[in-house]
Formats: structure tokens, C-alpha cells, sequence
């Protein structure tokens, strides 16, 4: 309840002579709370009307006062209340009997008085509660005595001590018993002490007689007196407040013991004096004690102001200044946050203590007049470009420490040129458009924070640049030449070109300045000889700056072409005999037919059966190196050759140049007719030709060394390796095998390739999901046909089962095969071998006529 209570007083603590102005910036600004809401829309008129730095605090102050024995009353309870205080809270303890019974002691007798101590007995016949007495008074001035209630005797048990203060009226006084005192049936006495004032004190009036039994202390020790005292003693009987259906404000009063209550009473506070209505259903008399708590609650806003790198706040209290007394004071106040350094509480200008009782309240039981402290900034970060550009939309991005509104406000000098703002978030990302027709150098940005009291600010001058553009298009050149990139550089608001500009390139490991020509473009030219540049896509990268209009870049795409080869081939003849020599010469002319090429080239020079390019059709096959304009070669034409049309293939190996020459039919081979004429005269030649042939084609099928299949995945299918491959020749075999490995993955195709490795050949052809390799002592080349079939073959009759291989050994008979094919027996044992006769010779040259 002290939380709350603090609030209400805060706004009027200060005094009016106190100089807020040293405590917070002098350039704070103004902002109106409505203007913090987000159904307002509202633009400053300059910096000044910017949202201020509103932060919200809970004050609650309380007091508390005690009201001593009132009564007794029959009909309302009352007492003094502050009215600058809100509510109140009573602790009302109630005392509740009947209507007061008066037993008289002791009647007024002749005027004289006694001030000696002495006690006066009386006597209770029931259970009663002993509301006052009344004694008579003869003294001239007002007297205070000490009294007691004792049980019994002189020396019986104190049961009650007051100190009342009695006027100097001669007559009755009554003296009160707040609370009232419970006497049960018996004896009792009350004592005075001895009135040492004087002899003109001599204050109370006394009877010759001794009736009702008085004592008296002569200095030494106490004896009964000759006269009594002139006593009244008033008792009422005790009731239980529930059992009469007691009641204040419509409020129950709770019973505690025998006619006593209690009762707590929480109300608004209405007037100076707080009057309750008492009710009952018997007529009742009640005396009443009052512990009263006051309280007042208030929501407060201030100001606050940058200063520095922190901020400072002046949180003004508000104090009344109770004329009423109070025996207890304390305010709280909550929204201090854990960020707050240097806090300091201050009553005018001295320092007053308090005590943090949590991590946002703080409290102190002293008034004060302002609170003063330091907050962090809660602008955390805040993204932007330094240089902003005109005609683009320019972003903010915003990021605090806490919850709550974020204000962006951007300013040409004292003009507002943009607002926006964001509520309860934590980051924000501020978009506007920089309006390029507006003659500015220079924004200043400014970014307001408000949370729960965490306040931020942010103010960033930033420059301004014009807007600019590179265009440019896809540039294209060849290898080797003058190589001139252009672009323009303008405004693309004006479509002027932006002259005096400074414009940069870098290509490659090339950098420099562009020059602008006579059509506003800028330019510059490379030789792309000096730096061997090869062909292909590149591109440069251009920065483009002036004053005022910052840095801009650019990429322009450029492809670099191979330069292109013309190629002219002239030769000897154009029909030839097989044996003979025809001769050719190749003229080579650069792109624009200059005589000699800016780079040496290669040539491949390749002479196909017509309509057939493949590998098994190349009949010749020559590289001319480091050729620049002309060369000759010639071409011995085969013995063995088929008669035909044979094509020339003449390509350019170069990284500058392209260039490719095919000439179909170009060369005629056919038999001449002194070969028909001769035919008896070399018959017996040719014979031992033909046979030379076929011997050395059986010679190359018989050289087999082993032969492979293998799964596309590398997994080995069947194999039959002869053990002269794998004993006598290992370097055959761990060529062939890294050769395998090693090219692959790179070989694709169904042609075969051959391998040339140190002490044989590999050969490998490709099928459906396989590789066939064979091992071969000799060239392959006269039996490329007989490969082929094998492959086929294969792929026919277990190309289905290779596709669908699961790691089970497939029944290939390669026995069979390699007998079919090759004609021989792979041992993979070793045998005793005999040399082949020439009656086999003869045998085999057969079987292939």
C-alpha cells in the first residue's frame, strides 16, 4: 500500500525557487503526451516539438496517526483526516457496554482536604467495567497526580496506573477509563500519591467519617484514616458487540474478549473530519481508540534531457506540508529501473537516505522535493549510410536495448523533410524517399526512444549526393587486338553526362584512368598482345566519382573471341596410286587475310576414309608445330590401303585462334593399271604380301595376354589373366592397371581405345554398363574388328544381366569367347609351349581367307 500511496503526492513537492534548468538540458525538447499515442498523427514545426523524454513513475506516500481513548458516544465516531490524501485506513479498537451505573462512595461533607498518600476503597458486587470515577475537587490551580488501582489491600496487586490531569474548577471531576477496565466482584482501592505542590494544593474534599474504609501514609508507615474520601465510581455491564449486531459504517465489529471490539474500516477520503455511523440493536455506549494510515497514489510524467552520454533526470515530488500530526511518514517510488546510476533524493537542496527495497522501488521517510539520476542511452545501434544519395529510398535501421516507440525524424536544418515511428518494438527499419528536385547538402537525423522509462536518443549528420548512373553494354573483342570498352557516366534525372568525372577501370590485373571523348563517353583502349590475354567472359569493373554525386560502380560484361584462322591447302595431285607420295602445302591467313598469324599455332592434320571420321577409319594423322603462315608436309600413301574417297581434316591447336579445314574427297586412291598388267609378273609377290598380312594379324590375336570385364561401378564381372601377364611381365600388368584406374573415368564411348603402356597395349571399349579390356603384346589395330564383335557379343547375350549385377560372379565363357575371337588359349598355368609350325601358319591364315 505504501507503493501506491507515493504517486499522488509527487507533482507538488517541488518548490517554485529551485532551478531545474542546471539539472536538465537547456535544448530539451517538447513533445505532448497525447502526441505519444499511436492514433495521433502529428508533425513538429521544428526540433523543438520532437517527443520529449517522457518517463512515468508510481509514487505512493502514506502516514499514519493515533487517536487515544475517545468516548464513551452512543451515536457516531469521528476524527481528523488530510484531505490531500486519497484514502485512509482505521484500526479502530471499541470498548462496548450499557448505559453508565454511578455508585457513590462517598457524599460531599464539610470543605476540608487531604494531601497525604492515601487510598479509598470500594467495592464491586458483579462483573462490571469500570468506565471512570469522579472525585471532588477544592484545589486553586490545575494539579496532575499519579493514580492506581490496586486489588484487595494497601499492598495488593497494581491492576491499573493513569496520570490525569485535574483543572482547578472546585467542584466534581471525571476522570476517564480509556480503554475501560474490567472488574470482577471484590475489594479494590484507589491510590494517590502524595500532592507535594504545597499547602495551597491540599485538592481533595474528605468526610469526618469512615465508612467505606480509608487509608492513609504518614511518612513511616499506613493506617486507616479518620474520614473517607468523596469518590464516585462508575461501572457499565460488558457486552459482546456481535451479540448486539455492532456495527460502523455497515462494517461488523469483531469481538476480541468481553465487551470489546475490532474493526478496520478502508475509505476514500471526502473531508477534513471523517465521521462513521455507528449501529447496534440494543442501546449501547462504546468508547473508541483510532490507528489511522493515509495514503495517496499518483501516476507522474517528466521531462528529461540529453546530456552528455547519459541522461539526467528531475523527478519533482510533491509534499503538502501535513499540519497535522503524524507519528510515522514513508513514499515509495516505483519505475526506477537497474540501469539508473547516481541516484540522489533531495528535500530543497540538502540530500535525504533512502533504501531500495526492490529492483524498481525505492523508499525514504522523509520529504523530498525532486529525485535526481542518470539512465543509459537505450538507442542501441543505428544503421546508415553516411552519404546518402538523391532519388533513392534511404534506410534506417533501428535497434534498442528495451520494448517501446520508436521515433525517426529527418531534418533540413529546421524543417522537417520526413517523420515515421514504430510503437512496443525493439527494432525498426525506416524507409524514405530522398526527393532529388530538393537543393540540400546535408540531413540531420534524429532518433527518439520510449520505453518504460528507458529512454534513448540518436542525431547523425549525414551528407547528401547527387544521383548517378553507369550504363554500358555487353562489350565484345577478339584475342590479340586493340581492345577499346566504353561507357557513359550521366545523370538520370538531367541525362546529362557528368563531365570532369574521375572514372576508373580494373581488369584483370589492369587498372587505370578512362578518359572522356568528344561524345561525353568515356573510353580507353588495351593491346590485348602485351598481356596474352586468352579468350573467353570477363568483365571490368568501373567506379565512376564526382563532387557531390559520391561513388558509384559498375561490372560490364566483355567477351574476348579466339581470333580466326583461313586456311588454304593445295596439293600435288588429287588421284593417287596406294605406295605413292602426294604432296600438300598449307597457307595460313589471320582474321582479315594478313599474311602471318600474331601467335604460332599447331596443326592437326587427319586423313579419313570419306563419311566415316572415326578413329578405326583415320588412315594419317601428322601435328605441324609452331606454324605462322605456310608449311608442307607430305602423305606416303599406304600399300596396304583400301582404294576410295579419303577426306582431310586440317584443325588449329591454339589458345588464340580457331580455325578448322575439312575437304571432302580430296584424294582419289585407286590401283593402277600397270599393277593389272603386272599381276602374272607379281603374282608370286603378292601372294608372300597377303600371307605376310594374315601371319601378322594371327601373330597380334595370338599375343593376348588376358583379358577384363568390368561394371560401370568398377566391380570386376569375369576375367582371364594369362600367367605370363602376371608373373613374367608385372610391369605390363601394373601399367595396365594404373592406366585403367587412372583414364577410365575420363573415356566414354563405344570405340576402342588403345593404351600404350611399357610392354604392351591396353585396349578398352565401352558398352551397355561394362568395360571389355584386353591386354595385347602387339598393336591391335589389324584386329580393331574382331574386338568390336566381342563386344557386341557380349552386350547381346548378358547385357541384361550386367545392368542388373548385385555382386554375384556372372558365368561369362570367356574360354569360348577368346577362342572364337582370337583363336588361341589363355594358360594360366604355366606350360611347356611350342613353337607355333608353319603348318599351323597356314591353318590359321585359312581360316581368316
Amino acid at each position: 500500500m505504501l507503493f501506491i500511496i507515493i504517486i499522488g503526492l509527487l507533482p507538488f513537492l517541488i518548490p517554485s525557487n529551485i532551478d531545474n534548468n542546471i539539472l536538465i538540458s537547456q535544448n530539451q525538447t517538447k513533445f505532448d503526451e497525447e502526441n505519444l499515442s499511436q492514433d495521433n498523427s502529428f508533425t513538429p514545426r521544428t526540433q523543438d516539438d520532437c517527443p520529449s523524454s517522457k518517463i512515468q513513475f508510481n509514487s505512493s506516500e502514506m502516514i499514519n496517526r493515533n487517536y487515544s481513548w475517545v468516548g464513551p458516544t452512543n451515536e457516531t465516531l469521528s476524527f481528523e483526516t488530510p484531505v490531500e490524501y486519497d484514502t485512509f485506513s482505521a484500526d479502530i479498537d471499541l470498548q462496548i457496554s450499557s448505559e453508565i451505573d454511578v455508585d457513590v462512595v462517598v457524599e460531599i461533607g464539610a470543605v476540608q482536604s487531604s494531601k497525604v498518600e492515601q487510598a479509598q476503597v470500594f467495592y464491586i458486587s458483579e462483573n462490571v467495567s469500570l468506565t471512570s470515577f469522579s472525585i471532588y475537587v477544592t484545589d486553586k490551580k490545575p494539579i496532575q497526580v499519579q493514580m492506581q488501582i490496586r486489588n484487595n489491600s494497601i499492598a495488593g496487586e497494581i491492576l491499573h496506573e493513569f496520570e490525569p490531569l485535574i483543572d482547578s474548577d472546585l467542584g466534581w471531576h471525571e476522570i476517564s477509563m480509556n480503554p475501560y477496565f474490567s472488574l470482577t466482584p471484590g475489594k479494590y482501592l484507589l491510590w494517590m500519591e502524595e500532592n507535594t505542590y504545597g499547602p495551597q494544593y491540599d485538592s481533595w474534599n474528605k468526610n469526618s467519617s469512615n465508612d467505606k474504609e480509608t487509608w492513609e501514609f504518614n511518612g513511616t508507615a499506613w493506617n486507616l484514616a479518620d474520614f473517607d474520601l468523596t469518590l464516585k465510581v462508575h461501572t457499565s455491564i460488558q457486552y459482546k458487540p456481535e451479540d448486539v449486531e455492532m456495527k460502523i459504517n455497515d462494517v461488523p465489529v469483531i469481538n476480541t474478549v468481553l465487551g470489546q471490539g475490532f474493526v478496520k474500516i478502508l475509505d476514500d477520503i471526502s473531508s477534513s473530519n471523517t465521521t462513521l455511523t455507528v449501529s447496534a440493536n440494543e442501546s449501547i455506549t462504546f468508547s473508541y481508540l483510532i490507528e489511522s494510515t493515509f495514503f495517496k497514489s499518483k501516476t507522474l510524467s517528466y521531462d528529461f534531457g540529453f546530456k552528455e552520454s547519459y541522461y539526467k533526470w528531475n523527478l519533482t515530488l510533491n509534499s503538502s506540508y501535513l499540519e497535522f500530526s503524524y507519528f510515522d511518514y514513508s513514499i515509495n517510488v516505483s519505475g526506477i529501473k537497474d540501469d539508473y546510476d547516481d541516484l540522489q533524493i533531495f528535500n530543497q537542496t540538502d540530500g535525504i537516505g533512502f533504501i531500495k527495497i526492490s529492483s524498481e522501488v525505492i523508499e525514504f521517510t522523509t520529504e523530498a522535493t525532486h529525485i535526481i539520476f542518470k539512465s543509459q542511452n537505450y538507442v542501441e545501434s543505428v544503421i546508415l549510410n553516411d552519404n546518402l544519395q538523391f532519388g533513392t529510398i534511404n534506410t534506417i535501421n533501428v535497434s534498442t536495448k528495451g520494448i517501446g516507440d520508436i521515433y525517426a525524424f529527418i531534418w533540413d536544418d529546421e524543417t522537417l523533410i520526413h517523420q515515421n515511428s514504430s510503437y512496443n518494438v525493439s527494432y525498426q527499419s525506416f524507409q524514405w524517399y530522398l526527393d532529388p528536385l530538393l537543393d540540400l547538402n546535408s540531413l540531420t537525423v534524429e532518433i527518439f526512444f520510449n520505453g518504460s522509462n528507458e529512454m534513448g536518443y540518436y542525431s547523425n549528420l549525414v551528407n547528401l549526393s547527387k544521383v548517378s548512373e553507369i550504363i554500358s553494354t555487353t562489350i565484345h573483342g577478339n584475342t590479340l587486338d586493340n581492345f577499346t570498352f566504353t561507357c557513359q557516366y550521366k545523370d538520370p534525372y538531367s541525362q546529362l553526362p557528368i563531365s570532369d568525372g574521375i572514372v576508373t577501370y580494373n581488369f584483370w590485373d589492369l587498372s587505370g584512368v578512362m578518359e572522356m571523348d568528344k561524345n561525353g563517353n568515356y573510353s580507353h583502349t588495351l593491346d590485348l598482345y602485351k598481356f596474352g590475354i586468352l579468350p573467353g567472359n570477363y568483365s571490368i569493373s568501373i567506379a565512376a566519382e564526382k563532387e557531390n554525386y559520391g561513388l558509384i560502380h559498375s561490372e560490364i560484361p566483355i567477351v574476348i573471341n579466339p581470333r580466326i584462322v583461313t586456311m588454304e591447302l593445295s596439293k600435288s595431285r588429287k588421284t593417287i596410286s596406294p605406295g605413292n607420295t602426294i604432296d600438300f602445302e598449307l597457307n595460313l591467313k589471320d582474321i582479315g587475310n594478313q599474311a602471318y598469324l600474331l601467335r604460332a599455332v599447331d596443326i592437326e592434320i587427319r586423313i579419313f576414309h570419306s563419311g566415316n571420321h572415326l578413329n578405326g577409319d583415320l588412315v594419317y594423322f601428322e601435328t605441324l608445330k609452331g606454324i605462322y603462315s605456310k608449311e608442307e608436309f607430305s602423305w606416303k600413301v599406304p600399300s596396304d590401303i583400301e582404294e576410295g574417297s579419303y577426306d582431310i581434316v586440317v584443325d588449329v591447336i591454339s589458345d588464340y585462334y580457331n580455325g578448322s579445314l575439312n575437304l571432302e574427297r580430296a584424294v582419289e586412291v585407286i590401283s593402277s593399271i600397270f599393277w593389272l598388267i603386272s599381276l602374272p609378273i607379281f603374282i608370286g609377290l603378292i601372294s608372300s604380301l597377303v600371307g605376310g598380312y594374315f601371319i601378322k594379324k594371327v601373330k597380334t590375336k595370338k599375343s593376348l595376354l588376358g583379358l577384363m570385364i568390368l561394371h560401370d561401378n568398377g566391380a570386376p564381372l569375369s576375367e582371364k589373366i594369362s600367367y605370363q601377364m602376371k608373373k613374367s611381365d608385372s610391369a605390363l600388368v601394373s601399367g595396365a592397371f594404373i592406366g585403367i584406374l587412372s583414364l577410365i573415368k575420363e573415356i566414354t564411348g563405344s570405340q576402342l581405345r588403345t593404351i600404350e603402356i611399357e610392354g604392351g597395349y591396353v585396349n578398352l571399349v565401352h558398352g551397355d554398363s561394362f568395360w571389355l579390356i584386353l591386354f595385347i603384346k602387339d598393336n591391335p589395330r589389324l584386329i580393331e574388328k574382331a574386338i568390336l564383335k566381342l563386344k557386341d557379343e557380349i552386350q547381346l547375350d548378358f547385357g541384361q544381366k550386367i545392368i542388373g549385377f548385385n555382386g554375384r560372379s556372372l558365368e561369362i565363357p570367356l574360354d569360348e569367347l577368346i577362342k572364337k575371337y582370337f583363336n588361341t588359349v589363355i594358360q594360366t598355368e604355366p606350360i611347356n609351349e611350342d613353337k607355333l609350325s608353319k603348318e599351323k601358319f597356314v591353318k590359321i591364315i585359312s581360316s581368316h581367307e
